[in-house]
């Protein structure tokens, strides 16, 4: 008898043991700044430059591989095409990380189809580099708060005059 219970008191703390969750502690500030370097790329770099690293700052928090420079590179160009309507009201930023048109009337109808398609493709890229940077990091459970982080940066940065949503969903001039 005392050995069967000295088995189940075995097998209790071994079940226990094996049920212990490691809370993985996602690192906020190391993300914001990896996300101001890669919005900074995004908005300023020429786009004839070469992709550099980006974790020169923050060795611990990573947004750089092949594929999330590619995506950069892409949103990089796409910026360039896309910043007239930033700047005239016509695209805003979402509070949920993406972008949209808010005023179609501000884009000519000529180019209107083009710029919905940017936008459109502009938003699938993001998304795309969000996951990218959680697979990265190895922590694919970390795209929604890497997303999270992604959506107040790009309003934090965004040049005056640019229109974005409120943690509210309010719109705003910045």
């Amino acid at each position: 008898m005392m050995l069967y219970i000295r088995n189940i008191s075995l097998l209790s703390l071994g079940l226990l043991i094996s049920c212990v969750t490691i809370n993985v502690y996602f690192p906020a500030a190391e993300a914001e700044k990896a996300a101001d370097q890669v919005i900074k790329n995004v908005w300023e770099r020429q786009t004839n430059s070469s992709t550099p690293s980006f974790n020169k700052f923050d060795p611990n928090f990573k947004t750089s591989s092949p594929r999330s420079n590619a995506l950069q590179a892409k949103m990089t160009q796409r910026h360039q095409k896309l910043k007239m309507y930033y700047n005239n009201g016509a695209i805003g930023l979402t509070n949920n990380a993406f972008i949209i048109v808010l005023s179609p009337i501000k884009i000519s109808l000529k180019k209107r189809n083009h710029v919905n398609q940017l936008v459109e493709a502009e938003n699938k890229d993001r998304l795309q580099l969000y996951r990218e940077i959680a697979l990265i990091n190895a922590h694919p459970e970390w795209v929604q708060d890497i997303r999270t982080i992604f959506a107040s940066r790009w309003i934090k940065l965004a040049s005056k005059r640019w229109i974005y949503q409120n943690s509210q969903g309010e719109w705003q001039t910045k």
